[in-house]
């Protein structure tokens, strides 16, 4: 069967006996401006070889042959040529017989003192032979996208306007722990993520997907047993020719070895940073120090014979005694701030209340600590962090915020420590720093929260304060932390 056959030729192949029919049946409808090529057999063995050589577009049968019948050449059509549509065009047929020919497939039948309405029976037919065509090619590719679907690593799924899915592939069906052949099609699109990924897709991607026809990032998928994976989602709406909103498909890829790859070389460039950080304080300490120290001790040692000296030269070597000291100190302050040794030696809390005392020396505000740890030590990378990770906060709060009340909080709670950095301060909108690439000590942040396995979430909105909340599993299991979550508004 050719596409659109309707607008071509139509190749007929006429089983008559009766030159005479078949040239009536050719004359009609050449009268109704049909294009046409037909081929005309007699015989059983005859038929047989045509259809097996090309299967026409159409039969036009008689049924009452010698040797031979409509019923039988019809079987034999149905076998070789099954979407050609099969019409029988003869002398009498009883209405039994011609109920028997359509119950088993014939397209339609024709009395031959009726022939004047052979071309609507042939375009009808035709009609209804290509339509069965395009939906026979379109089901069979229906079945090889799904024989696609059904073997990908990916979960894909089709969803009504409700969210209910009316396709699962295996993979969407193994995450919700089905076994084959068990789906019972009572499965929502928001069985696959946590609650807070449904929310945003409820009120962000499934919008905009309707908006746009899709929307594609990051989410996580949540599987039978409770276990979260990043996925690479997107969202397709599907709308009629008329543009009505008709269904949802979804396409969600497990990125975990992704993710972990990304976080495992986001680690090692913030471990690079912490040593090259660690060397430089070294340096400052075991070489400039030094140095300036051996400088003060020569001065000093000379001091007592200064009065020698004009006042005015007096005065200047107090001065550059003065300046050697003041680099004494800075080049000390400038070594802790790299590779704060606190840390090392007692901790991260005493760290931490150290360096909130030299934010209140520095800041007109009223700040609060609060911390509820166990016994249980941290480890050194993880104190560092989120003692870096204060830095950088506070800092930015100093510089930007003009806050009134700061409060810092690190708590322990079933195995998870949550790590809080509030501010009433000016706030920001996140989309306007990222956009004109201020966003810097921001995304060091959730570099250092990636680095050591944590989740960070950002809530911030102009002239509403900041919120900087971090979490971290104390459990040895390695768990793949989520992209950095933002929120507008508080």
């Amino acid at each position: 069967m050719l596409d659109n056959i309707l607008t071509k030729e139509a190749s007929i192949l006429i089983l008559e006996d009766s030159l005479a029919d078949a040239n009536l049946m050719g004359i009609e409808l050449n009268e109704a401006d049909i294009a046409f090529s037909a081929r005309r057999v007699e015989t059983r063995a005859e038929f047989i070889k045509a259809v097996e050589a090309s299967c026409p577009h159409l039969i036009l049968a008689d049924y009452h042959l010698p040797a031979f019948n409509g019923l039988e050449a019809l079987a034999l059509a149905q076998e070789i040529c099954p979407d050609v549509p099969f019409v029988i065009v003869t002398g009498a047929l009883g209405e039994e017989r011609a109920v028997e020919c359509i119950k088993k497939g014939a397209t339609d039948f024709l009395l031959k003192d009726n022939m004047t309405r052979l071309p609507q029976v042939v375009l009808r037919a035709l009609r209804e032979g290509q339509e069965k065509y395009e939906r026979k090619q379109a089901e069979q590719a229906r079945n090889r996208l799904i024989d696609i679907l059904e073997v990908t690593t990916d979960f894909v799924g089709m969803a009504d306007l409700e969210g209910k899915l009316v396709y699962v592939n295996q993979m969407g069906r193994k995450l919700r722990g089905y076994k084959e052949g068990k789906y019972a099609g009572d499965l929502n699109l928001s069985d696959f993520h946590p609650p807070h990924i449904v929310e945003f897709l409820r009120q962000k991607a499934i919008p905009m997907a309707m908006k746009q026809g899709v929307w594609s990032g990051e989410t996580i998928i949540l599987d039978h047993q409770g276990e979260e994976y990043p996925g690479l989602q997107s969202i397709i709406a599907h709308r009629d020719q008329e543009g009505k909103l008709e269904y949802f498909s979804t396409i969600v890829r497990d990125i975990s070895l992704l993710k972990k790859a990304e976080n495992q070389a986001i680690s090692a460039i913030v471990r690079g940073q912490d040593q090259e950080r660690k060397r430089i304080a070294r340096e400052l300490h075991d070489g400039l120090g030094q140095t300036l120290t051996a400088a003060s001790l020569n001065l000093e040692a000379v001091k007592q014979k200064i009065f020698q000296l004009d006042p005015a030269a007096q005065q200047l070597f107090h001065t550059a005694f003065q300046l050697i000291l003041s680099a004494i100190r800075e080049s000390r302050e400038i070594s802790h701030n790299l590779m704060p040794k606190v840390i090392e030696d007692f901790g991260l809390i005493p760290a931490l209340e150290n360096l909130l005392n030299k934010v209140r020396q520095a800041a007109d505000a009223r700040i609060r600590f609060y911390h509820h740890l166990s016994d249980k030590k941290l480890d050194y990378e993880v104190e560092l962090n989120l003692f870096r990770i204060a830095q950088e906060a506070l800092s930015n709060i100093l510089r930007h915020a003009n806050a009134r009340h700061i409060s810092v909080q690190l708590i322990e709670h079933e195995d998870t420590l949550i790590y809080t950095i509030e501010d009433d301060g000016k706030g920001f909108d996140l989309e306007e720093v990222k956009k004109h690439g201020r966003g810097i000590g921001l995304m060091s942040m959730k570099n250092r929260v990636v680095s050591i396995g944590g989740k960070i979430s950002i809530d911030s909105a102009p002239g509403a304060g900041t919120i900087i909340a971090i979490e971290l599993s104390l459990q040895p299991h390695e768990k793949f932390p989520e992209e950095i979550s933002t929120h507008a508004g508080r």
